[in-house]
Parts: structure tokens; C-alpha cells; sequence
């Protein structure tokens, strides 16, 4: 029991009985301030500053809506493809590279330039582009010059 005793009680866990609680004030000194509000906070945390973050993405969202550009018809198209990219890229016949570089540029010229039909026309919510076309490469004859086939 005695052994026991010393490892738990007397001697215990050293990083446990130095443990700071970070919500309390020391009692020693009344000028220091908790360890908690010591802390550093993110941006999204303060109120105002996550309330101006949703309003601004509200605001890009709704602008978007109301483009009537590649970069509102790429959105429309992902939304109807329930956001599975690999889904688009079998729909269009394209890489999910060349993907990603016509997403990169339609949000580039987007930002540049607005459409001249913005505000005027939109992009219906259930628009689905044109399949894309699957070019078979030609088969090359790799026979030598007189050589006959099989047919079969």
C-alpha cells in the first residue's frame, strides 16, 4: 500500500500538478488577467467580423447568380451534377485538369469583365452544357508494303 501511496498520491503526475487552468485568474496576484484571454482568437470568432464574412459570400453568390457568364454556368453545372467533378468530366469528355483550367479561367474573366447580358438574362438553374465529343484517334496500318492480311 505504502508503494502504491507514493506513486499516486505523493508523488503523482508532475505535469498534472503544475497544470495552469486557463479560466482562472492566479490567486496571488490580482492584475493578471486569465491565461484565456491571453489567448489569440481567430478572425471568424468575433461576431461582426463572421457576420461581414456570410454578407460578403452572399453577395458573391448572388452576383454570380446573376452573371450570365462561363464562370455561372460552370457553378450551375457542378450544382446539377450534385458537385462530383469527375461526373462533369465524363459529361464534357475533357481531364480534370483542363477542368480546373477553365474554372481558374472563367473566374478570372469574370472578375475583369462582366457579361454585357448581367442583370438582363440568366442562366437557367437546370442548364446541362452538350455532351462532349470522344474523338477515336485513327488507327494506323502498320503493315509493311506488300504484306497481305487475314480477313476475317
Amino acid at each position: 500500500m505504502r508503494a502504491l501511496y507514493v506513486e499516486k498520491a505523493k508523488r503523482g503526475d508532475w505535469r498534472m500538478r503544475r497544470a495552469v487552468r486557463i479560466d482562472e485568474k492566479p490567486d496571488d496576484d490580482d492584475e493578471r488577467v486569465a491565461f484565456i484571454e491571453r489567448l489569440p482568437a481567430t478572425a471568424g470568432s468575433d461576431p461582426l467580423v463572421s457576420l461581414l464574412l456570410r454578407e460578403s459570400e452572399a453577395d458573391e453568390s448572388n452576383r454570380l447568380a446573376a452573371s450570365y457568364s462561363q464562370a455561372a454556368a460552370y457553378a450551375i453545372t457542378l450544382s446539377n451534377f450534385n458537385y462530383d467533378r469527375q461526373k462533369v468530366c465524363m459529361h464534357l469528355v475533357i481531364s480534370s485538369e483542363m477542368l480546373c483550367r477553365r474554372f481558374a479561367a472563367a473566374s478570372d474573366s469574370v472578375r475583369v469583365q462582366e457579361s454585357i447580358f448581367d442583370r438582363i438574362e440568366r442562366i437557367p438553374a437546370d442548364f446541362v452544357p452538350l455532351k462532349g465529343k470522344a474523338y477515336v484517334a485513327p488507327i494506323a496500318d502498320k503493315r509493311e508494303p506488300g504484306q497481305r492480311v487475314w480477313a476475317f
